[in-house]
């Protein structure tokens, strides 16, 4: 079936948000015709695991795991508008939440992007200037670069170390280009180890408490890429993510709330910016 017959019932959302999705948008998946078929609350797909200790066959998407990357989600779109901010999800960590925002827009890069870069909180950045540079020109849309949204850069962190690299890196980025525009950091992390900038707390969120265990590393959209070490040619979307995009999407497409909460969030104005 063509895909675009999975967005019918767009039209619900009445004005504040298009038929046909544009930067800083959402669009709802909720669909009437689909909510009326039910799902299974367990797991909707199995992927291999493999972390630290060991290689386990797990199941994703299950409701309650839903709920978890629902409730992140929402939480940024909360904190920072989708009609200010434009998504930059890091690696390969945040795949839940990348996946999740990737489903609100019918045109990739039009709400978020992820970014590939592994292993940032060891290496070495300096003196790969221009290798960055090149890099995020392939992944920072034009609407972006040009237009008035800000720029918010999301990571599932620990010590906030990467995120402030990147941050370092995505400002000289914007300088060199004469663009002034402001990068916001906003992690997921645990209270007990809060990092020294905005953040959603994890504590009691199992399924994002585990986003850099290794968990959705054989669901994430790119593999692992070193900027400056790896070759961009090889830098393609793996077929897991789609799988695990379109598979959240069934989720997604029966949960009326969403679709409520969206509503809300193409209207909502920036929290920092209310009096």
């Amino acid at each position: 079936m063509n895909r675009m017959k999975t967005w019918i019932g767009i039209a619900l959302l009445g004005s504040s948000l298009a038929a046909h999705a544009q930067p800083g948008k959402p669009v709802s998946p909720y669909s009437q015709p689909l909510a009326q078929r039910p799902i299974a609350a367990t797991a909707l797909m199995q992927m291999q695991v493999t972390n630290k200790k060991k290689t386990y066959v797990r199941g994703f998407l299950d409701q309650s795991q839903y709920s978890d990357i629902r409730s992140g989600a929402l939480e940024i779109m909360k904190r920072y508008p989708p009609k200010k901010y434009f998504y930059v999800t890091l690696g390969r960590s945040p795949t839940p939440i990348a996946a999740f925002l990737d489903n609100l827009s019918e045109k990739e890069g039009e709400l978020h992007v992820n970014i590939p870069a592994s292993n940032l909180r060891n290496g070495q950045t300096d003196g790969f200037e221009q290798v960055w540079a090149e890099h995020l020109d392939r992944f920072i849309p034009k609407h972006v670069l040009e237009g008035k949204q800000r720029i918010v850069l999301i990571d599932r962190s620990t010590t906030g170390a990467t995120l402030v690299k990147v941050k370092g890196i995505l400002d000289n980025y914007l300088e060199q280009k004469g663009i002034k525009k402001a990068v916001k950091v906003l992690a997921f992390a645990r209270a007990v180890r809060a990092v020294p900038f905005d953040f959603i707390d994890v504590t009691d969120n199992k399924e994002l408490l585990h986003m850099n265990s290794g968990t959705y590393d054989n669901v994430a959209k790119y593999p692992w890429f070193y900027v400056g070490e790896s070759d961009p040619s090889a830098l393609t979307p793996l077929p897991g993510y789609a799988t695990f995009k379109n598979t959240l999407l069934q989720r997604m497409q029966r949960d009326p709330e969403l679709h409520t909460a969206l509503v809300s969030a193409a209207t909502q104005e920036d929290p920092a910016e209310t009096p």
